[in-house]
């Protein structure tokens, strides 16, 4: 394993699309942390493993580690937007 983007030469506009892509995960993360969400402290941990995977082992999109983690963050999401309405309900 090389890394990420260990084999170029690679333009500045996938550079770029790459920076914005870090930039975004790692943002997701501290925003999750800074909010009040459900079990916000796995978002943030599932998140950062998921840029570490890609960043520090050099893989592409696998599935068999990606698609699980994805889905409990979507799950974790889901589960503030419903409390979040069941307060609203409630109120």
């Amino acid at each position: 394993m090389c890394g990420h983007l260990a084999h170029g030469p690679y333009s500045r506009l996938q550079w770029a699309s790459d920076y914005l892509w870090i930039v975004s995960f790692a943002g997701a993360a501290v925003l999750g942390m800074c909010s009040d969400m459900a079990e916000r402290r796995w978002f943030a941990i599932t998140l950062l493993g998921l840029l570490t995977h890609h960043l520090l082992l050099g893989s592409g999109f696998s599935v068999l580690l990606d698609v699980p983690l994805l889905g409990l963050l979507a799950s974790l999401v889901v589960k503030t937007v419903r409390a979040r309405r069941a307060e609203e309900v409630e109120a």
